[in-house]
């Protein structure tokens, strides 16, 4: 019923948009091809999360939802997942199940300043610095010493023994090996 209160809301808005599931459902019918593409992709070498938005998109297919409540909890799943997921499928597709968007925060502290003292300091072994007179203050802890440690990269380089160990893991250091 239109009334004299909300007629504008009407008139600015338009008709009442179909629902998420029933878009979802429509794309679907219209395009075959992306349900037997989603299955086909369900395999153990799926990442979890597109294994949990491509199970999503197939069980709407196979059920027989009304809600997005109902759906959601046929997959155990929070409705704003539901509907966050079903609204990107709507728009773009099997493609937007597999991406996400890019995670905000900080931006990473490892720079290629660094990565490059790595390559330089870690086919030597430490107790050869000992001899230049840049690292004279760490003499007493790499006198001796033919490996490197988080510890002493650390110290040498001035940064946390945890960011050693994330500039190890970024390139697959796993031990520090240095020529003899």
């Amino acid at each position: 019923m239109i009334n004299k209160i909300n007629a504008p809301y009407l008139a600015q808005k338009g008709a009442p948009q179909k629902s998420i599931i029933t878009r979802a459902l429509n794309r679907l019918r219209l395009n075959p091809a992306e349900l037997s593409q989603l299955k086909e992709s369900l395999k153990p070498t799926a990442t979890n999360r597109f294994y949990s938005r491509a199970n999503l998109v197939i069980t709407l297919a196979k059920g027989d939802f009304k809600t997005i409540n109902h759906l959601a909890t046929a997959i155990n799943r929070s409705h704003q997942f539901v509907k966050k997921w079903l609204e990107q499928y709507v728009k773009h597709g099997v493609e937007a199940l597999k991406t996400d968007a890019p995670r905000s925060g900080r931006p990473s502290l490892l720079s290629t300043h660094v990565i490059t003292l790595f390559e330089l300091l870690l086919p030597l072994q430490p107790k050869a610095l000992t001899k230049v007179d840049l690292f004279a203050s760490f003499k007493s802890m790499l006198d001796g010493r033919t490996h490197w440690t988080r510890k002493m990269l650390a110290c040498v380089l001035g940064l946390a023994q945890s960011t050693i160990g994330q500039y190890v893991k970024k390139l697959n250091l796993g031990y520090f090996v240095c020529s003899p």
